[in-house]
């Protein structure tokens, strides 16, 4: 089986810089901080002054119907030019019958001035037989944020340890990876905790060994 394409991050803010905002957008996959890091972008590009009770709605598993995601989506923004929902906890894979028809139709009539998104967990995978995410794709955007090549993840590692008035070099960034995990998420509370220990300026690969966690990979 061929290996999946890795996102390129850089390419898709731009996109968003470039063309603006979908109306509607599929977020999932393992690389959690960089899902993260997007939905914030998305909520900031459309929501640049804020969020209030009129501009931004939030729904998960516990409020989630098909009935409160029309109000939400339908609610005139206030405030703002724009409105921003977010949905979370939501296993789109997982919809009935009659409510993914519903929502299927919301899909193409989403308003102008409302940006939707649906936030998946790391172990969600589109089913692209389901007319509900054929639909998403079709009037939006599904973004997988994979796993990044190790050339981006220790470009990032570097420039997280520079905010920490800290260096590594290249090939200690390489070992902290091997040796701590590939994603972004996992990996920031090891670089907290080395920079935090490391005496020197530079930090060395016995400073990783001394205090970071070794991954179970």
């Amino acid at each position: 089986m061929a290996k999946k394409e890795s996102l390129d991050y850089g390419k898709l803010k731009k996109t968003l810089q470039d063309e603006g905002l979908q109306r509607v957008y599929l977020l999932y996959g393992p690389e959690e901080y960089l899902r993260e890091d997007f939905a914030a972008l998305l909520k900031r590009t459309c929501l640049p002054n804020g969020e209030d009770d009129f501009s931004y709605k939030r729904l998960n598993q516990e409020n989630f119907s098909v009935r409160a995601l029309e109000d939400a989506v339908e609610s005139l923004p206030f405030l703002t030019e724009r409105s921003f929902v977010e949905v979370r906890g939501v296993d789109l894979n997982r919809v009935g019958e009659s409510d993914g028809e519903k929502l299927t139709k919301l899909m193409a009539d989403i308003p102008d001035y409302c940006t939707l998104v649906f936030v998946q967990e790391a172990g969600f995978e589109p089913d692209g037989r389901k007319k509900l995410i054929k639909a998403i794709k079709k009037y939006g955007q599904d973004v997988n944020f994979t796993e990044q090549p190790q050339t981006s993840i220790v470009k990032w590692v570097r420039r997280r340890f520079a905010a920490y008035g800290k260096d590594i070099g290249p090939e200690t960034a390489v070992f902290l990876v091997s040796y701590s995990g590939h994603f972004m998420q996992q990996l920031i509370p090891e670089i907290e905790k080395i920079a935090a220990y490391a005496p020197g300026e530079t930090v060395t690969e016995a400073d990783v060994r001394a205090v970071a966690s070794k991954s179970a990979e």
